[in-house]
């Protein structure tokens, strides 16, 4: 492989095992908790009253897209 790929599959693994940490973390420490079934009202009322562009996944999925296009530039 040429060093733009390794680079590129570095970066995706290393996201990976990051993602993969992260989870385990916040579902242990999510694990800890006792946790209600109830929505705090503070909580859903910012939800509603934000902007969608705040909380668009597809933003970040095309700003990741971009930077790993970029890297090997």
């Amino acid at each position: 492989m040429n060093n733009k790929a390794k680079k590129k599959l570095y970066i995706i693994v290393a996201l990976i095992l990051i993602n993969a940490v992260g989870f385990t973390s916040a579902r242990y420490y999510f694990s800890l908790h006792n946790t209600t079934e109830e929505i705090p009202s503070g909580l859903l009322k910012k939800f509603t009253q934000s902007s969608p562009e705040m909380i668009s996944p597809s933003r970040f999925f095309e700003f990741g897209l971009d930077l790993l296009r970029n890297i090997g530039k």
